[in-house]
C-alpha cells in the first residue's frame, strides 16, 4: 500500500480511538480527570504529528515528480499520457458550521466543514482524496483524517464533511484552512483556502 495512504489510515484509527476515549471518560460537565486529559492530549498530539509527517511526505513526493520530469522532448515519439480525470474535479459550496454558529472557533468547540466535489469532465474519476488542512501551524486544532472516495462519475458530485475540533488551549488568533482534491499519491488539483478567527 502507498506509504501516505498507510499513514492516513493510521491517523484515522488514532483519531477514532481519541474520540471514543473522550466520550467514555468525560463526566456530565464534559470534564476529564488530569490523568485522562493527559492521555487524550497524547492521542491528539499523535494525530497532529502524523498530519505533519503526511504533509512532508506529500511535498517530497511532489518535488520528486517535478525533479524527475523530462526537461526536453524525447527523440522517439510515444503516445502522450492521458491527463488524470481528477484534474476535472472542482470544489464547490464550501460551508463552515460551528456549535455556536458565530463562525469563530472557540476553545473546546466542535465544528465541521462541508463542501461538494463536482466532476466537470467526461470520464469517471477514481480514488479521490478530499483534503482539509490547517496551514498556519496553529496548535490544538484537530481535523478528522481524509476518507478516500472510490469514484465520481462524469457530471456528478459528492458532498464531503470533515470534523474540526479545538482544544481547550487554542490561542486567540486566526487559522487558515486549505480545502483540496488530491489523488491517491497525494498530488493536489483544485483547492481553495479560507480563514476564521479563533478564541480561547
Amino acid at each position: 500500500m502507498n506509504r501516505i495512504l498507510e499513514m492516513r489510515e493510521k491517523r484515522g484509527q488514532i483519531w477514532d480511538r481519541a474520540k471514543a476515549f473522550l466520550k467514555e471518560h468525560q463526566d456530565e460537565n464534559g470534564m476529564l480527570s488530569a490523568e485522562d486529559a493527559a492521555e487524550y492530549e497524547r492521542m491528539e498530539q499523535e494525530v497532529v504529528e502524523l498530519g505533519r509527517v503526511i504533509d512532508r511526505e506529500e511535498r517530497a513526493a511532489q518535488m520528486e515528480r517535478e525533479l524527475n520530469a523530462p526537461v526536453a522532448a524525447p527523440l522517439a515519439s510515444r503516445p502522450e499520457a492521458r491527463p488524470s480525470a481528477i484534474n476535472n474535479l472542482k470544489i464547490r459550496n464550501i460551508r463552515f458550521i460551528d456549535d455556536s454558529r458565530d463562525h469563530v472557533i472557540n476553545a473546546g468547540e466542535n465544528c465541521k466543514v462541508v463542501f461538494e466535489i463536482m466532476n466537470e469532465g467526461n470520464r469517471t474519476a477514481f480514488n479521490v482524496v478530499p483534503v482539509v488542512a490547517e496551514v498556519t501551524g496553529m496548535k490544538h486544532v484537530y481535523i478528522s483524517p481524509s476518507v478516500m472516495i472510490e469514484q465520481i462519475a462524469p457530471r456528478e458530485g459528492v458532498k464531503y464533511t470533515a470534523s474540526i475540533s479545538a482544544g481547550e488551549r487554542i490561542k486567540t488568533g486566526e487559522v487558515i484552512f486549505r480545502i483540496a482534491v488530491a489523488d491517491e499519491n497525494g498530488e493536489e488539483y483544485d483547492w481553495q483556502e479560507f480563514s476564521l478567527p479563533t478564541q480561547r
